[in-house]
Order: structure tokens, then sequence, then C-alpha cells
């Protein structure tokens, strides 16, 4: 099992008590006024994000066949191309590539708590793309480098890396499927916490030489694949009021 929780909840399980690591605050300050504006009319002005959670949340929340969450997850990997040093030959040891894939993963949690929890009057449409591309860039760089420690466990343990996949796209077809911002967290701040969580337990396992080392590398792919799929999806939203 990749992981086992309820079917049509869509909320994702959390890992072991000793492997739960917090990442980052959950809750920042209260709204403030930006500065050399009036509250009222910056809000209205920046209203833009509070509307687009809304349109993409309602966009997400659909069945997504695999073929498509394949191809999202191949042009993800893409992206996460740019991520890796161009000089540099990429560690041979699964756990070293998990190991750099963590403050990535760190700056994705506070980028996805800055979208959710920060006043609409202070996000407004620049911060907002910035804070987005944020989002992008780290979670298609983490499962870059988690997908390369995923194929060199493969190589060091006779399977192949592409024999999970279809189990992270499953996952992540549920959990987008149940996606909602009515839920506490959110569903991008949970799947965006919960990929460093499970990446920590990835390395865990590692360092022990543990056979559950590929199920909980792909638990955190699945979660990546969910925030990549958000960050695709919120461009759109943007535009759609």
């Amino acid at each position: 099992m990749l992981i086992a929780h309820r079917a049509g909840t869509g909320r994702s399980r959390e890992p072991p008590a000793q492997d739960r690591t917090p990442l980052i605050p959950r809750h920042v300050g209260e709204p403030i006024d930006p500065p050399g504006g009036d509250g009222e009319n910056a809000i209205a002005a920046a209203g833009w994000l509070v509307r687009s959670l809304e349109v993409i949340y309602r966009d997400l929340a659909r069945p997504w066949p695999v073929d498509q969450l394949a191809a999202s997850y191949q042009a993800a990997y893409e992206r996460g191309v740019s991520d890796m040093p161009a000089d540099e030959t990429p560690p041979d040891r699964p756990i070293t590539l998990l190991a750099t894939a963590i403050p990535r993963l760190i700056s994705l949690a506070v980028a996805a708590n800055v979208l959710h929890i920060l006043p609409a009057a202070v996000l407004d449409a620049a911060i907002g793309n910035d804070v987005l591309g944020t989002l992008d860039l780290t979670a298609a760089g983490s499962l870059h480098r988690c997908h390369v420690a995923l194929e060199a466990h493969a190589r060091a343990h006779g399977y192949h890396a592409d024999e999970w996949l279809p189990l992270a796209y499953e996952q992540a077809a549920d959990w987008l499927e149940h996606a909602s911002a009515a839920v506490d967290p959110p569903a991008l701040i949970d799947h965006a916490q919960q990929a460093g969580r499970y990446a920590a337990v990835a390395i865990g396992s590692l360092d022990r030489n543990a056979p559950n080392a590929p199920e909980a590398i792909t638990d955190t792919l699945a979660h990546l694949l969910t925030v990549c799929v958000f960050a695709d999806t919120a461009p759109a939203g943007r535009q759609d009021k």
C-alpha cells in the first residue's frame, strides 16, 4: 500500500508520531493594511487572490485520469531539471539526494502557507505571482530530486522506479478529487507539509536500510505531484473571476 487512509476522504495519513516535524508556524498575525493604502480599497483590489483560491480548488475537485497525472508528473520532472546544478553529477546515494530536497521542501511549505494565511490586502497580484512561482519551483525541483533518489535506490536493489509511479498517480488523483480549502489545514498546505515529513521518513528508512524506503519516497512524490498540479491550475484560476 502507498498510504492507508479511508477512500474518498482525500485526507493524507500522518506519518508515525516520532517522524512528525512541524515545518513552520500555522498562524501569521492579524490582517493589516498595506503601506499607503486604505483597507477597504486595498482588500477590494487584492480580492483576486481569495476568489482565485476558490476557483482553483473548485477546478481541482474532479476526477483525474491517470494519463493526465502521468503527463503532469513528467512535466514537473522536466521543470525540476533546472534545479539541479548543471556542472555537477547528481550524488549516487539516494539518501544524499533526498537530503538536498529538504531546504526546498521547507520553502515549499512556507509558500503554501503564505498563499492561504496572509491577508488579501497584503497579497496583491504581483506578490501572489511570486508566491506561486516559488511554489512551482520548489515543488518541481523537489519532485525531480526525489525521483532521481528513487531511481538510485532502484538500481541498487534490483527493481524499476517506474513500478512505483502508478501508486503516486492513484493517490494524487484521490487527493485532488477531494481537495478543499475548507478543511484545516487547507489541502495545499497539508500536502506541502506532508511532502517534507515523508521525505524525512524516507531519509530515516534509507539510513536504516529499511524495506519501506521506496514506499516512503513514493509517498513524498505523490504529495509533490498534488502540489505541482495545484501550481499548474493556479494561473487559469487567477484569470477566472
